[in-house]
């Protein structure tokens, strides 16, 4: 393992366009049932904590 000593921090400016197809993929694999319902609840609410 490697350790790092900065703690890396995502940019919104540059994650925020990344936001909408990332959704758009954790409800995709929600429907085909390959996300179970409370994993995509958690990926959601980590996009809106941001």
């Amino acid at each position: 393992m490697v350790g790092i000593r900065q703690v890396l921090r995502p940019a919104p400016a540059r994650t925020a366009r990344r936001t909408a197809p990332y959704l758009k993929l954790v409800d995709e694999l929600e429907r085909r049932g390959r996300r179970p319902g409370a994993r995509a609840a958690h990926a959601r609410a980590r996009t809106e904590s941001r």
